[in-house]
């Protein structure tokens, strides 16, 4: 039994549809993991975030409450690992120029300096995809908040 015309060009159009889709599957399926990972990261910057604004909002209560802050972090982050960074604090006047923080003097006309302290957190990550490429593998946030 000899085959048609039509029926070899079927079957050689499957062939070709296999060798395609061998060829393009690695690349979706690259693609579909970065987008996860992607995705996985950003949701670990969200939720250090909002751990970080917990402490930003502990540390709003004054220079006192700064030591408070971190601890206020810690212990609101659901993120395993973290680690919380000393707070910075920094001062300026109401001009906008930066001064020493322990200079009370230190604004014109003796106006009150105004007085920000920076969280920042970090935690790792782990992608899926492991490539030695992509740089250090941590997530790192941070918030500033003025002092009262």
């Amino acid at each position: 039994m000899t085959d048609t015309p039509g029926a070899r060009a079927r079957r050689r159009q499957r062939g070709n549809a296999v060798v395609e889709l061998a060829l393009v599957m690695p690349m979706l399926a690259f693609a579909a993991t970065a987008v996860v990972d992607y995705g996985r990261a950003l949701n670990t910057r969200t939720e250090l975030a909002s751990a970080l604004r917990a402490g930003a909002h502990v540390a709003g209560g004054g220079p006192t409450a700064v030591a408070r802050a971190a601890a206020a972090v810690a212990a609101a982050a659901t993120v395993a690992d973290i680690a919380v960074a000393d707070p910075a604090l920094a001062c300026s006047c109401p001009q906008g120029n930066a001064v020493d923080c322990g200079d009370w003097a230190a604004c014109p006309d003796r106006a009150r300096k105004i007085q920000y302290m920076t969280l920042t957190a970090s935690a790792p990550f782990a992608p899926m995809f492991q490539a030695t490429y992509l740089g250090p593998r941590t997530v790192t946030s941070s918030v500033t908040v003025r002092l009262q």
